[in-house]
């Protein structure tokens, strides 16, 4: 990535720092309050003149009136609201998302940004299924860095896909029709290996597990702002030896459109594995990491970082199939996000089970202490030929990560987030949609659940060529506890996982096999409805509140 001096950098062409508006205390009336018996001089002009003498019903006694009818009405419509209102207390309606943002972090090399849109996902709800929804594309548009995007797309599409070229960060953006489902991948590739991340959308908390602040494994933290105001964020840095402070972490300031980089290496420069919480406590941020490795003797590798909305007590690092055959090094980094001491434990989870691994050390931390176990020789051996996930679990909530390095090419596997089944229907807000770049790759799924839980899961997994038909579909069912690879072919642009039964957690691994390097992305719910609440008065009953 290109780099500059600045600590935090900016981009250059930063919108100017809005006015800030007046405060409560800043603002005042420059028209002098009127003394008793006196009315301001309707011109504007300032001046006093004498009230009239009144004659008739005075006007207080008129007011008074007024006021009391209005209350009246208002506490009758409180009490007994009108006619065809929803009942209190009654659900959310829920309406179709139109508008969706992304945004795209520069590329490592070159590199681009490949897009797709699930239209059918937001009618599923009024349809039934996927398979009868109408595409839905014609209603809407999708834009990249500012210009249309024309998604190609079949009679038949359950999706429409698309690219974008160039490699500078990227907003991604869909409104109406194609805002639902709407992801992007920005992949890289070049002579730092392949790296691909899927596309953030702007959130308020973020955890980066596993950065680096020192020559050998550095890191940097993107912050951009995608909106119209100012955008402040506070980041607190964790280490083995607890938290490291600096100033210049707190308060950080992103302007409108702008973005600022942060090179944890001239801020905190300390050796080890570090965490770092991300809060954003004014406006949206969209937050991504670039991970580097420089071992001297071998080309210097990156890879972007995602990162976590929450802590846990279980993390599945879904995406090892097919990563172990030739690794140099495999490190999980875990911190405590906990407020007291505890062991952490590695599982490994294949086709048949999930179980412990011979020789998996195990970690303790103390509250907000970053650790390291190395998974070198576990997933180097023959009982991790088969497995597709690693579980990390304890009695306080963790963070983690899970890097690999290969020869040439640094590999980062972060929690997969639960996906629902929503009690075994497949309407609006089950669904995932992965953008590919064209390379093969493998599906990865996980099942959640104990080992004696009977209860099947099971998951619809529809792969697209690059006009938005359907190359294959499947359903694929999984035992508790389980795990199942999917292998997707070069010619698919995107992958849509839509939950059946029970709850899962999946990635696609991209690439892998062909030796110039793999990437894992994590799979997500894409939510195409959002929840509009009913406004109305509420009943009143007397007493309440004494």
């Amino acid at each position: 990535m290109t780099s500059d001096d600045q600590t935090p950098e900016q981009t250059p062409d930063q919108a100017p720092e809005p006015t800030p508006e007046p405060t409560p205390e800043q603002v005042s009336d420059s028209t002098p309050e009127p003394a008793p018996g006196e009315t301001p001089d309707e011109t504007g002009s300032g001046r006093r003149r004498a009230a009239p003498v009144a004659h008739g019903p005075s006007l207080t006694g008129l007011v008074v009136a007024a006021v009391l009818v209005v209350v009246t009405v208002v506490l009758a419509l409180l009490v007994h609201p009108a006619d065809g209102g929803a009942d209190a207390g009654a659900a959310p309606d829920q309406a179709a998302v139109t508008s969706t943002d992304l945004t795209c972090p520069e590329a490592t090399d070159d590199g681009g940004v490949t897009i797709v849109s699930a239209p059918s996902l937001a009618l599923a709800g009024t349809s039934g299924t996927t398979d009868d929804a109408q595409d839905g594309s014609s209603d809407g548009s999708v834009t990249a860095g500012g210009r249309d995007v024309d998604l190609a797309t079949s009679a038949k599409a359950s999706a429409s896909v698309g690219s974008s070229s160039g490699s500078a960060e990227t907003e991604v953006a869909g409104v109406d029709g194609l805002a639902p489902g709407l992801s992007a991948t920005r992949t890289s590739t070049g002579s730092e290996g392949l790296a691909a991340t899927v596309c953030p959308s702007p959130t308020t908390d973020q955890w980066f597990t596993g950065l680096g602040a020192s020559p050998a494994h550095s890191s940097v933290i993107v912050l951009h702002n995608p909106d119209a105001g100012t955008a402040t964020a506070d980041l607190v840095v964790h280490s083995a030896d607890g938290d490291i402070t600096d100033d210049s972490l707190r308060g950080v300031s992103v302007p409108a459109g702008g973005t600022v980089r942060l090179r944890l290496a001239k801020l905190v420069a300390v050796t080890g594995d570090l965490a770092v919480e991300v809060s954003v406590d004014r406006g949206r941020l969209a937050v991504s990491a670039v991970d580097t490795v420089d071992r001297l003797a071998e080309p210097t590798t990156s890879e972007y970082l995602s990162g976590q909305s929450s802590s846990s007590t279980r993390l599945v690092l879904a995406g090892v199939a097919g990563l172990g055959s030739d690794l140099d090094s495999a490190t999980l980094v875990v911190h405590d996000a906990g407020t007291d001491s505890t062991q952490v434990s590695v599982q490994l989870v294949s086709d048949d089970a999930t179980f412990d691994a011979s020789g998996t050390p195990t970690l303790r931390l103390s509250p907000d202490e970053v650790g390291t176990i190395d998974l070198t020789k576990v997933l180097s051996s023959a009982a991790a030929k088969d497995a597709v996930a690693v579980v990390v679990t304890a009695d306080q909530p963790l963070t983690g990560t899970l890097r690999l390095v290969e020869s040439n090419d640094l590999v980062e596997v972060t929690p997969a987030t639960t996906l629902s089944s929503n009690g075994g229907s497949t309407t609006t807000g089950a669904a995932t949609a992965v953008a590919l770049s064209g390379t093969s790759s493998t599906l990865v799924l996980t099942a959640d659940g104990s080992g004696d839980d009977s209860d099947e899961v099971s998951a619809r997994v529809t792969l697209l060529a690059d006009d938005g038909s359907v190359l294959s579909r499947r359903t694929v069912k999984l035992a508790a506890s389980t795990g199942t690879s999917v292998a997707v072919p070069a010619k698919a642009a995107a992958a849509l996982v839509e939950p059946l039964a029970g709850t899962l957690r999946g990635a696609v691994v991209v690439g892998g096999s062909q030796g110039d390097g793999a990437a894992v992305l994590g799979l997500s719910t894409l939510p195409s409805t959002s929840a509009v609440p009913h406004v109305q008065p509420g009943d009143v009953t007397a007493g309440e509140g004494d």
